[in-house]
Formats: structure tokens, C-alpha cells, sequence
């Protein structure tokens, strides 16, 4: 049977993608350029709540309290009517960019009434994830659809939750063990971040091969 002109036959494969690599491209650096802006913010609302002294003694009052409190509502709030105007233009920018303060002032805040110790692990971790995965995402795209098809994250994602349970059940009878403590910590930090990641991984790296199709 004749194909007609002009038209794709769907039993040969061919691709179905109408838009364009420098659309995908926008969205990746737009991607990259809010995590990295959510992540430099915390980091200055944390070392100003940790290093000055007036803001210090401030979030360590009643009314620093409530002011943290605010801005977890105002986060919740800015993420709730940035899922319903995702699509109005320039509205979804402008929730974007309130979300994005709300959050850092948040994660600053809560940041800055724990242990720097503490928060100085969890933030290089984190770092350090979030640049390798990127690296494996770059890496698997120019490798091609097969290699992005045999990343599979549901065997790891099984084996880190069984490991976290028992971990956590045994730290519980050893609760001032500070090794023990330690390892589980890292453990969660390694094996989780990983996986929470993995949608937003997913999706840059079909960005990546599609543009690169």
C-alpha cells in the first residue's frame, strides 16, 4: 500500500517531535538557571541569619518564628497557583521567581537554626549530586537513545528503601551510636537524592537526545 506524500507512516518509526532543539535547549538552561538561583539564594539567607548578629537574635524570637512561618505558607501557596497558571504568560514567571524567593527564605531560615555542621554536609552532598548526575545526563544523551533506555533506576530505588528501614530500625536500638549515625545519614543523603532527581534527570536527558535527533 502506497504512502501518500508528505505523510509519515506510524509502523516505520518516524519521529513525531514538532518542536524545535533551540526550544529544548531554552528549557534545559532555564531549568539549570532556577535550580542554580534557588540554590545561591538559601545560601545567602543562610550565612545573613547565621552571620549577622541583629538577624540571628531576630529568627530567634517569637516574631522570627512567625516571619518563618509566613513564608512556608507563602512557598505552598506560590507552588499551588504556579501549577494553575503554568500555562499564562508572564504570570507563570512571575510565581516562579516568588516561589523560588519563598523557598530559599524557608530552607535559609529552618537552615540557620540547626547545626552549620549539619547543613554544610547536606548542602555539599547535594552539590556534588546534583553536578554528577547532570555529567551522567550530558554523558548518556550523546551515547543515544539506547544507552538513555538502560538507565533504570527501580531495581536501585527498591534496594535503597529496604536499606534505609533497616537502617533506621537499627539505629533506633543504638540511638547515641555517632558512627552509626553518621553512615545512615550519608546513606540517606547517597541514596536518595539520587532518586529524587531521577524525573527531572529523565527529562533533560530526553531533551538532550531529542535535540540531538
Amino acid at each position: 500500500m502506497a504512502i501518500p506524500e508528505n505523510k509519515t507512516d506510524i509502523e516505520t518509526g518516524n519521529p513525531g517531535i514538532l518542536d524545535y532543539p533551540q526550544t529544548r535547549g531554552d528549557f534545559i538552561f532555564k531549568f539549570y538557571f532556577t535550580l542554580f538561583l534557588q540554590v545561591f539564594l538559601t545560601n545567602m539567607v543562610y550565612l545573613a541569619m547565621s552571620q549577622i548578629n541583629p538577624v540571628r537574635e531576630f529568627m530567634g524570637t517569637a516574631a522570627g518564628l512567625h516571619l518563618l512561618c509566613h513564608t512556608t505558607a507563602i512557598t505552598f501557596i506560590s507552588l499551588i497557583l504556579m501549577i494553575m497558571f503554568r500555562k499564562r504568560h508572564p504570570y507563570n514567571y512571575v510565581l516562579l521567581f516568588l516561589y523560588t524567593l519563598a523557598l530559599s527564605f524557608t530552607v535559609g531560615g529552618f537552615a540557620s537554626q540547626i547545626d552549620g555542621e549539619i547543613v554544610f554536609h547536606a548542602m555539599s552532598g547535594a552539590l556534588i549530586t546534583m553536578h554528577s548526575l547532570s555529567y551522567f545526563a550530558v554523558v548518556t544523551a550523546k551515547q543515544g537513545r539506547e544507552a538513555r533506555d538502560s538507565f533504570c533506576f527501580g531495581p536501585f530505588k527498591f534496594f535503597a528503601l529496604l536499606l534505609l528501614i533497616l537502617l533506621s530500625v537499627v539505629t533506633s536500638y543504638f540511638p547515641n551510636e555517632k558512627t552509626l549515625n553518621d553512615v545512615y545519614n550519608f546513606l540517606g543523603l547517597v541514596l536518595w537524592i539520587p532518586i529524587f532527581v531521577d524525573c527531572c534527570l529523565n527529562v533533560v536527558i530526553d531533551l538532550f537526545v531529542m535535540s540531538k535527533e
